[in-house]
């Protein structure tokens, strides 16, 4: 009897500056969570994120999926809209509902939507060795009939990526990935075949604490900026950026300046703390609504002589 993988693990993309290209189609990076769907011979359409989670009692509005025909993989992106635009801070709301009641309820307050990009598999048989332009008009052909509910397909835009990419920032969205027409789908590797494009920020910070690791090493560091009016607030943690060497050099640094108290009012009760004079510049995406950095990744630091 024909039947799909148990999972799939979804193809990866490196990251990059906006260009134009004939070559790709350009599509817009949805703030979401990342989902294979597959439509298995029973009639019942199978949800996991990238580590394999099973998803289908976080998002039972999804159940529509189980319209799809047997012998679908699809590749997309669950996204939670609020006032017409994708939202973080709502996904991540449901992502953390563990309670199946509680993501019944959620389900009705704050919907999610699967967004369509690739096609995995069609009539039980694989198409990722076919050019993704392939596999993506085969995709429309399959799912534009069905109007199934929250099921849409994402659009792809040849040619123009860098006015593609202006207008999906000043939208609001996350970015843009660009896909080679030609390319095939190489299931959980990260190739040049696909570019994801979003905007960088920078912003200096204040180091007020952190947390070491299972081993005494150092995990993240606590970090502070100042607001709009020169207040330093938390804006969360930075724990990516730095190698074996920065890492205990930092370390270093703060246990040399601990101290019992953090320099400013913090949430994080399982952190130590340092006086003033270790700073930083850290990379980030964005800032969500609480005013922590999103995917912050340090580019440099400095310590004051204590």
């Amino acid at each position: 009897m024909a039947a799909l993988p148990a999972t799939i693990a979804p193809m990866l993309a490196r990251s990059g500056r906006p260009f134009d290209s004939d070559a790709h189609l350009f599509e817009i990076k949805w703030d979401g969570t990342r989902a294979i769907a597959l439509s298995h011979s029973d009639g019942e359409t199978f949800l996991h994120n990238r580590r394999f989670k099973p998803l289908r009692d976080v998002y039972p509005e999804l159940d529509v999926l189980d319209a799809l025909p047997p012998g679908l993989a699809l590749d997309g992106e669950i996204v939670v809209f609020e006032d017409g635009a994708p939202s973080f801070g709502a996904m991540v709301s449901r992502e953390q509902a563990t309670d199946v009641t509680r993501a019944r309820q959620l389900a009705v307050d704050k919907p999610a939507v699967f967004v369509a990009f690739d096609l995995l598999f069609d009539d039980f048989t694989s198409r990722m060795s076919e050019p993704f332009e392939s596999r993506r008009a085969r995709l429309v052909d399959i799912l534009a009939p069905l109007d199934v509910p929250r099921l849409v397909v994402a659009e792809a835009i040849p040619g123009q990526g860098t006015a593609i990419y202006q207008q999906a920032i000043a939208d609001g969205h996350e970015g843009v990935i660009a896909k080679r027409r030609d390319s095939r789908y190489h299931p959980g590797k990260r190739t040049d075949a696909w570019t994801k494009i979003k905007p960088v920020r920078h912003i200096p910070c204040v180091v007020i604490g952190w947390l070491d690791d299972e081993h005494g090493g150092l995990k993240s560091l606590v970090i502070a900026a100042q607001d709009d009016e020169g207040t330093l607030r938390t804006v969360g943690r930075v724990g990516s950026g730095w190698n074996e060497e920065t890492r205990a050099t930092i370390h270093a640094a703060c246990t040399a300046r601990e101290q019992d108290a953090p320099l400013i009012p913090s949430d994080e009760r399982a952190a130590r703390w340092t006086s003033p004079g270790i700073f930083c510049v850290v990379r980030h995406i964005e800032r969500t609504r609480d005013g922590n950095l999103r995917a912050p990744v340090l580019e440099s630091w400095s310590v004051e002589d204590a």
